[in-house]
């Protein structure tokens, strides 16, 4: 989702290049803000399961059991 924010193809692409091809991808920029966004989401879940808001023990049994009806 982030790779596509501010890419600007070039006026006059150079001969071989895609006409599409960003001018300046900024990748590093991109990654950056891709892996504090991961670790933001990360820290959300953890906590959660942590302070057992999701119970996955709960949500397997539920599954299991589940698959036992059929």
């Amino acid at each position: 989702m982030v790779l596509p924010w501010g890419n600007h193809a070039k006026e006059t692409p150079e001969t071989g290049m895609a006409g599409s091809a960003p001018a300046n991808p900024r990748i590093k920029k991109k990654f950056v803000i891709t892996f504090l966004v991961s670790c933001v989401i990360w820290v959300m879940i953890s906590v959660l399961i942590h302070f057992e808001v999701i119970d996955f023990y709960e949500i397997s049994r539920q599954m299991v059991a589940e698959d036992e009806i059929r």
